[in-house]
């Protein structure tokens, strides 16, 4: 993998930015606070900088993922108290939930094949936000991760699979990556005695994972093929680098990078 180089910001500074993803038609989506502080979805061209927003609603969001199966938007968000996932085609306050089962969920990614999605969920009874999978055309809820550990940010591969996703258990100090096959057999664990491994991002060509190491007052952007060999750090900052991913070319990767304060821009990486 060649060396990066980090090109000017792509947009200015937003409030709050958080869940940074790709449209198909090479757009950057993310949800950043309006002026009445509710997180809404903004759509940016990185070519120009110039951004919209998508959504105008008091609804609060928490995430986001493209459905690039059947070309739909995803949106985790809290609807009277409980965390779910709708799709953006739909009135979000009248949308059914994603999942049909009587749990909550969030940070929902469907698979290329559009037959499964990866989510996060807790049911009534449960401490801790597990690992599920749902199959679409069986109606088969399968949970994957420990009961004992709180999971986040799952994310298939582009051939769906190998799932990536966190997971930190209740004795650990730091979060670790974790990538199974998608029937639940593991395949790559990634830790650091020192560091949080984070937010995980898959190449186009199935064969590199971009993630964020974070500690207090340090943050890298690594990059490392998915075998776990061959880690290279493409970028550090004393501020917070968050949700990379990579375009679909494979030429770059977008990030966040966010002070103290919450204030967020977005930069993008490219190969030379």
């Amino acid at each position: 993998m060649a060396d990066f180089w980090i090109e000017e910001e792509v947009a200015g500074t937003f409030a709050s930015a958080s869940s940074l993803i790709w449209d198909p038609t090479e757009h950057l989506l993310f949800l950043a606070e309006d002026e009445q502080g509710i997180a809404q979805v903004f759509r940016i061209d990185p070519g120009s900088g110039k951004s919209e927003k998508l959504t105008n609603d008091t609804i609060s969001k928490i995430a986001l993922s493209f459905d690039q199966a059947n070309d739909q938007l995803l949106i985790s968000l809290v609807k009277a108290g409980k965390k779910t996932v709708i799709r953006h085609d739909e009135s979000i306050l009248n949308a059914e939930p994603l999942i049909p089962r009587q749990l909550q969920h969030e940070q929902a990614h469907v698979n290329a094949k559009g037959n499964m999605a990866a989510f996060i969920g807790k049911e009534e009874n449960e401490r801790h936000w597990n690992l599920y999978t749902y199959d679409f055309v069986y109606n088969n809820l399968n949970k994957l991760g420990s009961t004992n550990a709180d999971h986040a940010y799952p994310m298939w591969s582009p051939n769906a699979d190998l799932l990536s996703f966190e997971s930190r258990q209740p004795d650990e100090s730091f979060t670790k990556l974790r990538v199974i096959h998608w029937y639940g057999k593991i395949h790559l664990e990634i830790a650091d005695n020192d560091y949080h491994i984070k937010q995980a991002s898959w190449s186009p060509n199935n064969q590199w994972l971009a993630y964020v190491m974070e500690n207090y007052g340090s943050s890298k952007l690594v990059i490392c093929r998915k075998n776990g060999t061959d880690k290279t750090i493409i970028y550090e900052s004393s501020r917070k680098i968050s949700y990379p991913v990579w375009s679909a070319s494979g030429s770059s990767i977008a990030f966040m990078l966010s002070d103290d304060n919450g204030q967020t821009k977005i930069y993008q990486l490219f190969q030379h």
